[in-house]
């Protein structure tokens, strides 16, 4: 330990109640610390030693034995006291700077003033997490925590791991243990939009009756009854989470249970792990087994939207004692290890939903990121691992590009598991890698944010970053991020019901075709005749909500009303007898273009409304609109109703400005009306065949 800490570590242990009285005075700028000092007056000793020791304590801490953590779990404790669900990340943050600032102040004081070094070890301290909470937030991200004190021991080191990747915690925090109160808590958030939930159902003592249950007092209860009362358990469980599906539809992650044994005694530790031993590996294997039995017949009814948090993971790298093993100890405080080891899981979770989740384009660079070495210069060992990851992530819908400084004709894939074949762009050359993004853009008709960029070269990276910030650039020589790349594929769907990259293959013939024959023909119905379009208009089954809200909510140009929907919603709506929910595909003589369009129509007494219509971009030109309009005339026409429609204006949508007018919709304010008559004549695009089911 360095001179200067031990003189520091004396001070603050010498001058510990004066601190604690500054410290507590320190959160007088939230009107709710404000109330509870004024509250406590009489009792302020009290009241600062309970609230704040634990501060000076994780600063002796942080100065003795030199871990990030209690720098964390300072960061933690302040973060509890100033939380406010109604401030934005931003409030948060700035809160929390205000917190460092003032705490600088109260711990200076305690320094004898001629004492430069201690106090430059102090403000050092303070400063750095400053600094790392002024850094830009690219990302806010809602989380919904279920559980006990596991998610306070998370969430200092988890808010300091995602800050530095650009993102910050906008927590929610639901830790009643009582089930009624708990699914009440639930339902009353049926509103409130949240990116991911985190559910712990059996860490520490959130769960009672499961603590009971594996109490070394039941250690001779036969296994028939230890099944019994886990499945009631368990039922409990599932209960609360098919609430959280009902309610939301974002990713939602559920613990099973490593059961570790909090106790800062070894030897008590060893004496109850020997003791339930037992109970405890049968119920491990139990909860495992039905947690996963559950989350993959959930997935199979919805679309894969619950995943498994799984702590075992964390006992192959650490015994129960270093997981169980408390990290600090007071009345109010008890972090350990494993919720340390729990933030670093969530962190990787939190950045690829961040980061990578919704994208849709990944380019890569080759020597030394799909093979070890320079490929211009001799043999090269594939990395056979990452081109599977890929690959994966290719099946399930994402698309690979390559962007590389290097002679065509000198990749060559043998040895490795992809090929030229699985890249839909191929920048090959000696030309600035940032040259090639504009191209790629331009040809692939996506947006640039939509880009992964991975590269080995810093400079490479840096580069693509200043001139495309919102390009989410990776460094291939992080092994990490390749962890991160196969979780994100271990949150995909399995199916995205067609071959993306062959789609944008099939699209190039089809633009090579009509470029041809526009050379030569000029009618616009003599040359889409030659592409034999047949467009099928059916209702959407609930094995397909899934795919139609990712269109919905990725479709831009085409969005009528730039409509974002949930899964929840959209399951409502096809259950209803008020909305009917279309789904068109179409294909050519080129292949199958899948799905390209989502109407819903709402069937009211007098009028069909359209509150949701969206096209895909790849179908543009061919009039489908018209012939999806005509098909809803048709319906109109059997109701005896008139359809109204509206077109509310964005940043993107300019192409559906003139749809309803071209369609002979009467504007009425802000909205489209068609007014049906039964000899209205409707007139379908000649190109076009139409396959009603």
């Amino acid at each position: 330990m360095k001179k200067t800490n031990k003189k520091l570590i004396l001070w603050l242990k010498k001058e510990k109640l004066q601190t604690a009285r500054s410290l507590a005075m320190c959160g007088s700028f939230i009107p709710r610390i404000k109330k509870n000092i004024d509250v406590h007056s009489d009792t302020f000793d009290e009241y600062a030693e309970r609230e704040v020791n634990c501060l000076i304590d994780y600063v002796i801490l942080y100065f003795s034995e030199g871990k990030e953590e209690y720098k964390h779990l300072y960061i933690g404790e302040r973060l509890k006291m100033s939380y406010d669900m109604s401030c934005s990340a931003q409030e948060r943050n700035d809160r929390l700077i205000e917190f460092m600032n003032r705490d600088k102040q109260a711990f200076m004081q305690a320094l004898p003033q001629d004492n430069d070094e201690c106090a430059n070890a102090l403000i050092g301290f303070f400063d750095s997490i400053v600094t790392d909470f002024k850094a830009p937030i690219t990302t806010e991200l809602r989380v919904l925590f279920i559980g006990d004190c596991i998610h306070q021991d998370v969430m200092g080191a988890l808010s300091v791991l995602i800050m530095q990747h650009g993102t910050a915690l906008s927590p929610h925090i639901i830790s009643t243990k009582n089930s009624f109160q708990l699914h009440a808590e639930l339902k009353a958030l049926k509103n409130h939009k949240f990116d991911v939930v985190f559910y712990s159902p059996f860490s520490y003592e959130y769960n009672l009756d499961f603590s009971v249950l594996i109490h070394y007092r039941n250690i001779f209860m036969n296994g028939f009854d230890l099944v019994d009362s886990l499945g009631d358990i368990c039922e409990e469980i599932e209960a609360v989470a098919d609430r959280v599906l009902s309610e939301f539809d974002c990713p939602v992650f559920v613990h099973n249970t490593a059961r570790i044994i909090r106790d800062e005694s070894q030897t008590k530790l060893v004496i109850k792990s020997f003791l339930t031993v037992r109970l405890r590996n049968q119920a491990i294997k139990y909860i495992d087994k039905r947690l996963n039995k559950y989350i993959e017949a959930r997935n199979t009814l919805r679309f894969k939207q619950l995943f498994l948090v799984n702590e075992l993971n964390l006992l192959k790298k650490n015994s129960m004692y270093e997981l169980g093993k408390y990290i600090y100890k007071s009345a109010l405080q008890h972090p350990t290890k494993f919720g340390i080891l729990i933030a670093q899981e969530y962190n990787n979770i939190l950045f690829v939903l961040a980061n990578l989740y919704g994208k849709k384009l990944i380019v890569c660079d080759l020597d030394n990121t799909l093979w070890d070495g320079v490929i211009g210069e001799g043999q090269v060992e594939h990395f056979v691992e990452r081109q599977n990851t890929l690959l994966r992530l290719k099946s399930k819908g994402i698309l690979l590009a390559i962007n590389s400084k290097n002679d065509s004709k000198n990749v060559r894939w043998e040895g490795g598991v992809l090929s030229n074949d699985d890249f839909v762009y191929k920048a090959i050359s000696w030309n600035p890698k940032v040259n090639a993004f504009s191209k790629m853009q331009s040809k692939l008709n996506l947006k640039i944010k939509d880009f992964i960029f991975i590269d080995d070269r810093q400079d490479e990276l840096d580069l693509v970053k200043n001139v495309y910030p919102s390009i989410k650039c990776l460094d291939a020589l992080n092994l990490q991020v390749w962890a991160q790349l196969e979780l994100w594929d271990s949150f995909l769907d399995d199916s995205v019901g067609m071959d993306r990259t062959q789609v944008y293959r099939e699209r190039e013939d089809r633009d090579d075709f009509l470029n041809t024959i526009e050379e030569r023909v000029v009618d616009e119905a003599e040359i889409f005749n030659n592409l034999n379009l047949v467009l099928t208009l059916e209702g959407v089954k609930k094995s397909e909500v899934k795919r139609a809200v990712e269109l919905v909510n990725r479709t831009n140009q085409f969005n009528m009303l730039g409509s974002r929907v949930g899964f929840n919603e959209v399951m409502d709506w096809l259950k209803s007898d008020r909305f009917l929910v279309l789904q068109a595909s179409m294909r050519d003589k080129f292949g199958d273009m899948g799905v390209v369009s989502i109407v819903v129509l709402e069937l009211n007494e007098d009028s069909i409304q359209i509150p949701v219509f969206v096209l895909s971009c790849r179908v543009f030109g061919y009039k489908v609109e018209v012939a999806i309009l005509n098909e809803v005339k048709r319906i109109a026409q059997k109701q005896k109703s008139n359809i109204v429609g509206e077109y509310l204006e964005t940043a993107s949508n300019a192409p559906c400005a003139e749809v309803y007018d071209d369609a002979e919709f009467i504007r009425n304010g802000k909205r489209w009306v068609f007014l049906l008559s039964d000899n209205v004549e409707i007139n379908d695009p000649e190109w076009i065949e139409m396959n009603i089911r």
